[in-house]
């Protein structure tokens, strides 16, 4: 049977900063998670965050070097990266989490 490794899965704005080379995280041991998981390629992003990636920058909260929709592809093709299914099973799952959940997707 094969061994299953954890995947991380990026906020929205951890992937922006880290595809801009940003580095809000400094030192900290979330920054060495990510980036060991980026080189296990065990690192997701959500299709929601690529949603709320365009909608930033539809609403002027962002502003890319290129245009959204090459921003993304070329994020999305980073290497160690890839993009988390959100199966209507996920989905209906994440509405049933206990403990208030706030807005945002």
């Amino acid at each position: 049977m094969a061994e299953r490794r954890m995947a991380y899965l990026l906020d929205t704005h951890i992937w922006i900063w880290w595809m801009i080379g940003a580095d809000p995280l400094r030192s900290s041991p979330a920054r060495e998670r990510i980036a060991r998981a980026i080189d296990e390629e065990s690192a997701r992003v959500s299709v929601i965050s690529v949603w709320e990636v365009g909608m930033l920058e539809a609403h002027k909260r962002i502003s890319l070097t290129v245009d959204v929709e090459t921003w993304t592809r070329q994020a999305l093709s980073s290497p160690g990266l890839s993009l988390a299914p959100l199966t209507p099973d996920i989905a209906l799952a994440s509405s049933r989490l206990p403990g208030e959940i706030h807005g945002d997707p």
